[in-house]
């Protein structure tokens, strides 16, 4: 028969547990599991694996420091991509990461949070730059346009490296602001228990 010991040692790793059962239930039971979804999950395991380590009982340490080892594998990769997904959240942008970011990251989370920041703009500059680039081709093959058109294909050829020049000029970090900007400056929605569709919400 299991003792009181086996028993309390059972109730204890079923407590902590429940939180990757909650999660499973999450993603089984969503059609599109969002970053803006699971990524507070995740942060609350990461967060509850910090504090297990803690533990006095020498079986739950040992559980978790493999745990811990296996989910920073994965946390170091798709951490920041994750963080995105969550400032794409018009209910928490970089509010959500101004509250989890100090507890996982303690002194570093402003630094972490910049990261964040910084790897947003980056795409954010990425995508204007391909959908110029694609611009620009598109207006080059249009005969209407004379910035490409020329009876010598040599002597307009300048035209053409110049309207690039021009693109990679504008990409550069400056002080003009990108929509992006504007987006994080706007209020916060309220954070209601009702089902928020993020992909509706952005389409």
């Amino acid at each position: 028969m299991p003792s009181a010991h086996d028993w309390q040692m059972a109730n204890e790793i079923c407590q902590k547990l429940e939180i990757f059962y909650d999660v499973t239930l999450l993603f089984s039971g969503t059609s599109y599991p969002t970053a803006n979804i699971f990524f507070p999950k995740v942060c609350q395991i990461k967060l509850a694996l910090m504090e297990w380590l803690n533990s006095s009982n020498y079986i739950i340490h040992q559980m978790d420091a493999y745990m811990v080892l296996k989910f920073d594998k994965y946390w170091g990769v798709i951490n920041g991509v994750m963080a995105i997904g969550i400032v794409l959240d018009p209910k928490y942008k970089i509010d959500l990461l101004d509250y989890f970011f100090p507890h996982i990251y303690g002194d570093q989370s402003d630094c972490e949070i910049e990261k964040v920041k910084i790897l947003f703009k980056d795409l954010v500059r990425e995508y204007e730059m391909n959908m110029k680039g694609k611009k620009l081709v598109s207006s080059c093959q249009n005969p209407n346009i004379n910035i490409c058109q020329s009876v010598d294909g040599r002597k307009d050829a300048w035209r053409r490296d110049f309207a690039k020049h021009q693109i990679a000029k504008k990409s550069e970090p400056s002080n003009y602001k990108l929509e992006l900007d504007y987006y994080l400056e706007e209020p916060t929605l309220p954070d209601s228990d009702e089902e928020f569709d993020i992909l509706v919400w952005w389409k």
